[in-house]
Parts: C-alpha cells; sequence; structure tokens
C-alpha cells in the first residue's frame, strides 16, 4: 500500500510541476506589440483611454502607438498618412526600409493611390475568415477602400462640409439670425452687411472658406454642378464650363475682398480650429468646415450662438450638396505582425472601440468643465444613439447641429473622386486654385494646365 502511495504522490507532483511550468510558460509569454501610426496620446482623453481599455482587455497583443512627424500630426487622432503626397511618402519610406508599421490611418479618398503602389495589404482573406460583417459601415465609406474587389482597411470616422454662422453677428448686422444664405448671391450679400473695414484693414470679415484649396474647390464645383472626372473615372473634366466657373466664382470672391493676399494676411493672424480660430474669436461671421467644428465650437467656445446649415450653392436646384471625408485603418506590406494588427482594426472600428474613444474624450472634456460632442461614425446608427446618450448634457445649439449632421449622411453620400490618382488630383488642383487666386493663371489657364497634366497620369496609369 505505501507503495502505491507513493506512487501516486509521485504522480502527483510531476502533474503539478508540469502544470506549474506552463503557467509559467504562458505568464512569461510577451503580447505581440502591435505598432500603430495614427494614434496620438501625447494629450489626455479619447486615444489614450482606446489605447488604454484596448491593452487591459487584450493579454495577447498590445497597442504601442507611434506619431512620425507629419503633417497632419496635429489632428485630433493623430492621423498620419493622408491625401498629401508627402505623406504617403513616409509610408513608402518605411515599407522599402523594411520597417513599416503593422497599422495605420490613411485619408480613405486616397487609399486607391496607395493600393496601386503596392503599399497595403488587402484584407479580403481577413474578412472572409472572421465572416466580418461590411455592411454596418455606410456604403460609400465601404466603396472608398475597395479598389479592384480587393478591401484596403476598414473605415473609421467620417466628416461632411457645412456653413458655421455667428448669429449674433447677424442680428448686429440686421440679418435674421435663423435664415442663413442658400445661394452664391444671397452669400456675397449677407458677407457684404458681415464684413467691417477700417482701411485696408479688416475689423470682421463676413465670409471665408477655410478648406484648403482643392477641398474648398471640390466643393464649390459640386455646387455649381460640375464634376471633377467622368463617371468612368478615367478622363478628367477640369476644362468642363461648369467646373471653370466655379473656380471663378472662388477668385471673384478673394477679388472682392481685396485679394488673395489681403484675406490672407488677415487670416495668417489666427489659427483654424484652435482658441485663435477667427470665427472662435468673432472675427468672421461665417465659414465653410467640417463638422468636426462642433465639437471645436464646444471646446473653444461654448456660449457662441452658432448655426449649421448646407452651404450655400449657385443655384436652388443644388443647394444641400457636400462631400465626406475620412479616414481607414490599413496594413501596409511587409508588416511583422499583420494578424495581430488586424485584430485591432476590427476593434478600433468597432463600437466598443469607439465608445472607450468617446468615454475617455468626454471625461477629459468635463473634467475641464466643457461639453463633449462625439465625432460622426460610419457605423449605421450609432450616431442617432450617441447623440440621444447625451441629449440631456448639451445646450439645445448642440443638439440641433449633431441632429442635423445626423440627417445628411446616408450609403451614397459623395465623396471625392475615387481613382488611382487620387492624391495626385488633390494636389493638382490646388495648385491651380492657388495660381488663379493670386493671378499668376487664369482660372481657365490653371485648370487647362491641370486638365493636361492629370490626364497624362491617368493615361499612363490605365496604359500600364
Amino acid at each position: 500500500m505505501s507503495t502505491l502511495r507513493n506512487r501516486k504522490v509521485l504522480v502527483m507532483a510531476v502533474v503539478t510541476a508540469l502544470v506549474c511550468l506552463s503557467l509559467s510558460v504562458v505568464a512569461s509569454a510577451e503580447p505581440i506589440k502591435v505598432r500603430v501610426w495614427g494614434l496620438n496620446d501625447a494629450v489626455p482623453g479619447g486615444v489614450r483611454n482606446q489605447i488604454k481599455v484596448f491593452n487591459e482587455t487584450h493579454d495577447d497583443i498590445k497597442i504601442v502607438p507611434e506619431v512620425p512627424t507629419v503633417n497632419n500630426q496635429a489632428s485630433s487622432g493623430g492621423a498620419v498618412t493622408g491625401g498629401d503626397l508627402s505623406n504617403m511618402q513616409k509610408l513608402l519610406t518605411a515599407i522599402a526600409g523594411g520597417n513599416p508599421p503593422d497599422l495605420t490611418t490613411v485619408d480613405r479618398f486616397a487609399l486607391p493611390s496607395w493600393a496601386v503602389r503596392n503599399a497595403l495589404m488587402p484584407l479580403n482573406d481577413f474578412i472572409a475568415a472572421d465572416n466580418y460583417d461590411m455592411n454596418k459601415f455606410y456604403q460609400f465609406t465601404v466603396n472608398e477602400v475597395t479598389v479592384d474587389g480587393n478591401m484596403y482597411a476598414l473605415p473609421s470616422g467620417t466628416d461632411g462640409r457645412y456653413l458655421f454662422w455667428n448669429k449674433d453677428m447677424y442680428k448686429n448686422a440686421g440679418l435674421d439670425p435663423n435664415a442663413p444664405p442658400q445661394t452664391w448671391e444671397e452669400l456675397q450679400a449677407y458677407s457684404d452687411k458681415l464684413t467691417i473695414k477700417r482701411g485696408r484693414t479688416f475689423q470682421q470679415m463676413g465670409f471665408i472658406s477655410q478648406l484648403a484649396p482643392g477641398g474648398s474647390f471640390y466643393l464649390y464645383t459640386l455646387l455649381n454642378g460640375g464634376t471633377f472626372m467622368s463617371e468612368d473615372a478615367r478622363s478628367m473634366t477640369l476644362t468642363d464650363p461648369k467646373t471653370v466657373e466655379a473656380l471663378e466664382w472662388m477668385v471673384e470672391w478673394y477679388d472682392h475682398l481685396g485679394g488673395a493676399e489681403t484675406v490672407n494676411a488677415f487670416l495668417g493672424a489666427f489659427q483654424s480650429g484652435s482658441a485663435n480660430d477667427p470665427f472662435m474669436a468673432g472675427k468672421l461671421a461665417q465659414l465653410v468646415m467640417g463638422d468636426w467644428h462642433i465639437g471645436n465650437i464646444a471646446r473653444y467656445n461654448p456660449k457662441m450662438d452658432f448655426g449649421m446649415a448646407p452651404v450655400p450653392a449657385a443655384t436652388p436646384e443644388y443647394y444641400g450638396r457636400t462631400w465626406f471625408g475620412g479616414w481607414g485603418w490599413a496594413i501596409p506590406r511587409g508588416a511583422k505582425n499583420a494578424e495581430a494588427a488586424w485584430v485591432v482594426a476590427k476593434w478600433l472600428t468597432s463600437e466598443e472601440g469607439i465608445r472607450a474613444n468617446m468615454e475617455g474624450e468626454r471625461a477629459y472634456r468635463e473634467s475641464a468643465k466643457l461639453p463633449f460632442v462625439p465625432g460622426l461614425q460610419v457605423i449605421k446608427g450609432l450616431n442617432e444613439q450617441l447623440t440621444d446618450e447625451i441629449r440631456d448634457n448639451l445646450e439645445p445649439k448642440f443638439i440641433e447641429a449633431l441632429e442635423f449632421r445626423n440627417a445628411n449622411i446616408s450609403d451614397d453620400s459623395k465623396v471625392r473622386h475615387i481613382s488611382p490618382i487620387a492624391s495626385e488630383i488633390y494636389s493638382g488642383t490646388g495648385r491651380a486654385v492657388d495660381a488663379a487666386l493670386y493671378h499668376r493663371q487664369t482660372p481657365r489657364e490653371a485648370l487647362e494646365a491641370a486638365q493636361e497634366e492629370m490626364q497624362q497620369l491617368l493615361d499612363e496609369f490605365y496604359g500600364k
């Protein structure tokens, strides 16, 4: 009996030792570190909490945020790979050097430019393996990340462009604070009443677009019934009369205010999207801006009485048009931890991941005694939920703006043209706008030059 008992004790000791060894191996296993470009945790708030929640709820994967020094680093989310060509080059350089991040943000409209350069991994196999539901996203965002049947990113956040106006400044100018202009003619009349000059110096400006040149021009082209490209995206249409008219209108507007140098000298004293924004400071009565500006107002001047409406159009038939932008999470070619990066991308674009961001940002804003306004999301139905959840904590003006914003997004919302030369088009049309505004060329001459350059790029691409 004693021998049998000893054998049992020995077996139990061996089993216990093996279990302890196994636990020790598991405990000592390091989580996979996923290097992410585009999560800026340098400031407290949503992104920092998002990273914290993910890392606390995932034992085998850890997010390691990296924010390279690029043009878009000042954005709230730390986006680093936008539509600008210099941003693209930074990722291409990292890929060529064999050291790309595991996951990166991309500006969705520019994604085809990345895909044709073989900079990103298709996600189709991951999507199929997980039976991942892409239908939860607004269709226009899925279209933007799809190239030749391959999906290269998961959509993340979006934004539309609208008119914001200061209602108190309307009242002081004798304008109805609840009746914004709907046409370019009305916008001119409103702006004249709202503009105050002392000699050659602006004390107050009635209107100016704060978008980048290419983005503003595309918007006004839509609002004049024009296009940049043919429906099949094989031919540029920058010399279409409606498109040329849109740029002519932009030039006339600047000239009416004294020219681009004069306007930009006034704007140069301010910083868009900050506490020193001219709109926040009460020096600009109306501007065109993305709907993220609702959050900027809540952060920098929550007492402002403001309104939000569609951007005035050339004629009433085009009133209500806008375009949407936004970001996506993509896995670069050569990523060392692609499977783990896919897990991170799914979580960041899930309702759980989005809410982790929102909760962190809300706590941060409330600690500073500021209102919290959620950003516009790409998951259908989520914007309405988020608005309802904060309804009792926001003034009616913010709720009205959020409800207007939510009602204007749909599956078929317009985006910038999806093209393999999307980044080049954005940069090229921006240069054309600058050339026209500063009278280096007439609007038609500037667009004829851009047309020739962009069409050559298209022909070269499709010729291959």
